[in-house]
């Protein structure tokens, strides 16, 4: 009787902690320690332990709680969260710049890492005007805004890969006769000229891969974290 019961398979609840005469897996956790259970068969969201232990380390990591930062933010009407000469349906509307420029702020102070926060933004509104209708126009009128800020950043990305290419050849074409002319007729204007040329050249293909390429992949981030998050009305 008692070896049928430890043959028997458990059902344990997310947060519990598996013990075995080896070692032990907190579901908590995002460390992973091999469990070793001789005949009984534990599972976790329909997964065996013993069988797929993949499988449990990677629900382990993404049980992972991440911090979340709400936004609050204060507005007369639904039209004002959008851009005021913007007459498009909302769905379709861009978000209010001032609006956008407070809340990619408000990111970029907190003192934690993108991927570890969850944004929720808490838009306060006069009891008067609550209209449900305008409000989830206006929730999936703010997602698209930075959905397409991230298609159009896209096509804009290819655009700066295809300028720094022109900027090797044409650096490359320059300095290439720079070398060719000083070689075989020595120093004159016209090699410093095409020296100096090449140099501005590359000093700029480093900028934009370097300086301007880094603000512009972290820009993508801030913006496709708030192309995810959470929009919560609230009516005083």
């Amino acid at each position: 009787k008692e070896q049928n019961t430890m043959n028997e398979t458990k059902k344990i609840p997310r947060g519990t902690k598996v013990k075995s005469s080896q070692d032990s897996i907190n579901i908590n956790d995002i460390s992973y320690k091999e469990v070793s259970l001789k005949d009984e068969k534990f599972y976790v969201n329909d997964i065996n332990l013993t069988e797929d232990k993949d499988k449990v380390v990677k629900i382990i990591t993404n049980l992972k709680e991440k911090i979340k930062c709400t936004i609050p933010i204060k507005v007369d009407y639904y039209e004002g969260l959008f851009r005021e000469f913007d007459y498009r349906d909302v769905e379709y509307r861009c978000i209010n710049e001032d609006l956008d420029g407070w809340l990619q702020e408000y990111i970029f102070r907190l003192p934690y890492k993108l991927k570890d926060i969850n944004v929720e933004l808490e838009i306060n509104m006069p009891l008067e005007v609550r209209d449900e209708n305008k409000e989830e126009m206006s929730k999936v009128g703010i997602i698209n805004s930075y959905k397409e800020f991230l298609e159009r950043e896209k096509k804009l990305s290819i655009m700066g890969v295809i300028r720094i290419g022109y900027y090797m050849i044409t650096a490359a074409i320059l300095l290439s006769c720079w070398y060719i002319i000083k070689t075989s007729k020595g120093e004159s204007l016209l090699t410093s000229l095409l020296n100096s040329g090449g140099t501005v050249l590359l000093w700029q293909i480093m900028t934009l891969i370097f300086i301007e390429g880094r603000n512009f992949r972290y820009k993508l981030r801030i913006n496709r974290k708030l192309s995810n998050m959470n929009i919560v009305f609230k009516y005083i």
